[in-house]
């Protein structure tokens, strides 16, 4: 990994990034001082998954691979994230442990990366990007209960039972652990739960 430390002169490309636009020049110039490039190389971790988390970074470029370790040891592979796209943000609110590994795939991966201290003094300063930024959490997390929403759905029509149970566990623990307990295998419907709000994360009848 290479790292450098930025500025708007040194790196132009920075106010094209999503996360930038609509902040003024003075409030870029203010970020760009607390930022550090970083550059990774095909297949070198990003973040490992169980990691205290220390930062988040914005993909300039290159292709992230996200993969979760679920019960029984096995890994598997989430999501590739691209340019624009943010990993390790939630942390920077919940201060939770990393929920899942970062690699770079096949291609060098170009990053910007923000601590967390840095980060919690934008935010004491009441700075629009900090703002942005918790603006991105929150839109983020609202995008993955979507997602684990449809997924849910989709396993009503899974008509094996203990897939549909493993499916169902795998997922809760993308969001820090759902109760499953109540449900009994002999009326289990997926039909008839719903996925009820932040954590702790619970699936509840609505029956």
């Amino acid at each position: 990994m290479r790292e450098r430390r930025l500025n708007t002169n040194s790196y132009p490309g920075l106010k094209r990034l999503s996360i930038f636009e609509g902040l003024s020049t003075e409030e870029v110039d203010r970020i760009a001082g607390v930022l550090h490039e970083r550059k990774f190389s095909p297949g070198e971790m990003m973040m490992k998954e169980g990691d205290l988390p220390s930062s988040c970074m914005v993909i300039v470029s290159g292709v992230v691979g996200v993969y979760k370790k679920f019960a029984g040891g096995e890994e598997e592979h989430l999501v590739d994230l691209h340019r624009g796209d943010m990993v390790g943000h939630f942390g920077l609110i919940d201060g939770q442990r990393r929920s899942a590994t970062c690699c770079a795939k096949a291609t060098e991966v170009c990053a910007l990366e923000l601590s967390r201290d840095d980060f919690e003094t934008l935010f004491q300063a009441e700075t629009p990007f900090a703002y942005k930024l918790v603006e991105r959490i929150a839109m983020d997390l609202v995008e993955r209960l979507r997602q684990i929403t449809r997924k849910l759905r989709d396993l009503s029509n899974d008509p094996t039972l203990r897939q549909r149970r493993k499916t169902l566990q795998n997922m809760s623990e993308l969001v820090g652990g759902m109760d499953v307990s109540a449900l009994e295998e002999d009326d289990y419907d997926l039909d008839n739960i719903e996925f009820v709000g932040t954590g702790p994360h619970r699936i509840i009848r609505k029956d």
